[in-house]
């Protein structure tokens, strides 16, 4: 009778019983392959395989040299060098400016564009536009989302390609962002170039010059690698939430001062609120006040002109109660920002028609305020939804005339917005908008906007609305009409330094 040999037994009978006259003890090795596929770096570049994904090329990460079509090849015994991120080393643009030597740390002597991981052995592509898919997949989506959110701002823009962006990298209506990105990476430090992708990936798409369709100077450029360098090395960019008081059901009190053994664990027991109390705010916002040329005044003043958050780096502009003020706190404005030119029935309602000036939109408040330098300062701009978030005082109680919570603190910020007229809530306008044709209700040329609770018990959450734009028709169809959408207040916001 026959038996049939397992696989281990077969093996274990050649190894044991002399089957092989020698022993194989060679290391596997496993390939990953592809081209640099960019005219704004030299094509036989040093390309590496990102192991430790600090995007850079570590000396002992695998690496090559491309040849002069860009195209490399990286064998390694490592089998997942397939799933990290590829670099190509370009020359860095840092050593030509001095633009940062205030910020402290080492000047690179390289720059990086890259590719993601995406279990490809053969077929990888790295240029500007795969350095953006990184980021996002760095800000913890997916490859197939952060594809996805790339081509809607594409779409957004007018720009439509013909599949998959992964397979159109090198489409011609791309290049005038791809060429962005890789200007904006060669002014990247070493040591927070994780954090500015990740930062530069999210806000490219909102930035105040249109970066699909317009080249950067070199001006435009540093204003805005700078602005994401300041929040990315500012030792703690985020503010605490400001509560530093404890719930408590005992007693028949509500908020005290001491943590009640009954409901440990609060958040007030962590973080800056804790550990670095500012002396007058009594919590962990680090507020300075400023004048209107730009200089810190003494906490005690009664007249500043813009608040400094000395954590963030970020210059807020302070409202007037004046309502014959151009900075009213409840001047109504209509969105007009970047792409998005405002509806006409949401222009027609702004507080400009009653007090007969001509700051309509927020493109005409942000023209204004920095047409006056307020605070020396003259790049003013809408500031982005996180930022907003991030000056949120969770812990202020003080109350505007009709009753309602502040949700900024009311000693740097006593002027704060009531809102929309339809929506009375303290929301201003932010850049961060969103653009979606999925549902059946949105209409012609609508965008998504995240209103921000800034007024009241339930400051901080968010409700989605739509705002009309130019290309939303006065009649959606023969039956409805396109009532008015949406107008706000804005409190614009400007980076510390030059």
């Amino acid at each position: 009778m026959k038996y049939q040999l397992t696989l281990l037994a077969t093996t274990l009978a050649l190894t044991g019983c002399g089957g092989s006259d020698s022993e194989d003890t060679s290391v596997p090795s496993y390939t990953v392959s592809g081209s640099i596929i960019t005219s704004y770096i030299a094509p036989n570049s040093k390309v590496c395989v990102d192991i430790n994904q600090n995007l850079m090329c570590d000396a002992t990460e695998p690496s090559t040299t491309a040849d002069a079509q860009g195209n490399f090849s990286i064998t390694d015994t490592n089998k997942n060098i397939v799933t990290f991120p590829l670099l190509a080393e370009t020359q860095s643009s840092l050593q030509s400016t001095n633009a940062y030597s205030n910020q402290g740390g080492a000047i690179s002597e390289k720059a990086y564009i890259m590719a993601p991981g995406l279990q490809k052995s053969t077929g990888n592509q790295i240029n500007g536009i795969s350095s953006l898919i990184v980021g996002h997949m760095n800000n913890g989506m997916t490859e197939k989302e952060a594809v996805n959110l790339i081509t809607s701002h594409l779409s957004a823009k007018g720009i439509s390609l013909s599949g998959n962006l992964l397979d159109n990298l090198q489409d011609p209506d791309l290049a005038i962002l791809e060429q962005n990105v890789i200007t904006l990476l060669k002014h990247t430090k070493n040591q927070n170039r994780t954090q500015i992708l990740s930062l530069l990936s999210a806000n490219i798409i909102n930035n105040p010059v249109d970066m699909v369709t317009s080249v950067l100077n070199e001006t435009q450029s540093l204003d805005f690698i700078k602005e994401l360098n300041t929040i990315s090395l500012n030792g703690s960019p985020l503010n605490d939430t400001g509560t530093v008081l404890y719930f408590t059901d005992e007693n028949n009190e509500h908020n005290v001062a001491t943590p009640p053994l009954s409901f440990p664990g609060q958040d007030a027991d962590f973080g800056l609120d804790k550990n670095e109390r500012d002396p007058v705010q009594h919590n962990g916002f680090k507020f300075i006040k400023l004048d209107k040329n730009g200089n810190k005044v003494d906490i005690s003043t009664s007249e500043w002109s813009c608040v400094l958050d000395d954590r963030s780096g970020l210059i807020w502009e302070v409202k007037s109660a004046d309502e014959a003020s151009i900075q009213f706190k409840n001047r109504q404005l209509a969105l007009e920002y970047n792409n998005v030119a405002p509806f006409i029935k949401d222009k027609n309602l702004a507080t400009c028609k009653t007090s007969g000036d001509s700051i309509c939109t927020t493109k005409d408040y942000v023209e204004y305020i920095n047409s006056i330098q307020l605070c020396g300062k003259s790049n003013w701009r809408l500031p982005r939804f996180h930022e907003v978030y991030n000056l949120i005082d969770f812990g202020e109680t003080q109350t505007n005339e009709d009753g309602e919570v502040y949700g900024l603190s009311a000693n740097f910020f006593p002027n704060q917005p009531k809102g929309s007229p339809d929506i009375e809530v303290g929301g201003i306008w932010h850049q961060t908008m969103t653009y979606s044709s999925y549902s059946p209700y949105n209409k012609q040329g609508g965008v998504n906007f995240n209103d921000l609770t800034l007024l009241g018990n339930n400051k901080g959450g968010v409700s989605n609305i739509e705002i009309f734009t130019e290309n939303t028709p006065i009649r959606f169809n023969a039956e409805y009409e396109n009532d008015p959408s949406y107008i706000f207040p804005a409190r614009l916001v400007s980076v510390q330094g030059n």
